[in-house]
């Protein structure tokens, strides 16, 4: 009998130990996807903050890029605009271009 209760006390202790071991690996599961969360949003958090950041630069360089071109594109209207044309002289010198010196 009492090599019965012996085992009986031992089956106990390993039963235990498998609920035991189950109980852990269940809360290693559970603190893993509760990192893996909080993870998640840390990574979510700074990747937003740093796209903000890129997008804010982006603006800005757009701006002033249109700035410049715009700059650049008033300054040679302006050029354009002191141009004198002079057509008859233009079309005398085309015509000698295009049909030679007997023009």
């Amino acid at each position: 009998m009492k090599e019965q209760d012996v085992l009986h006390h031992l089956l106990s202790i390993e039963s235990e130990a498998v609920t035991l071991t189950h109980d852990a690996q269940m809360e290693v599961e559970r603190r893993s996807i509760e990192h893996e969360k909080q993870n998640r949003a840390h990574y979510d958090e700074r990747y937003a903050h740093e796209v903000a950041i890129l997008d804010e630069l982006l603006a800005k360089e757009t701006m002033t890029i249109e700035q410049e071109y715009q700059k650049q594109l008033e300054e040679y209207r302006s050029v354009l605009d002191k141009i004198v044309v002079d057509m008859e002289r233009f079309s005398h010198k085309a015509e000698r271009f295009l049909f030679g010196e007997e023009a």
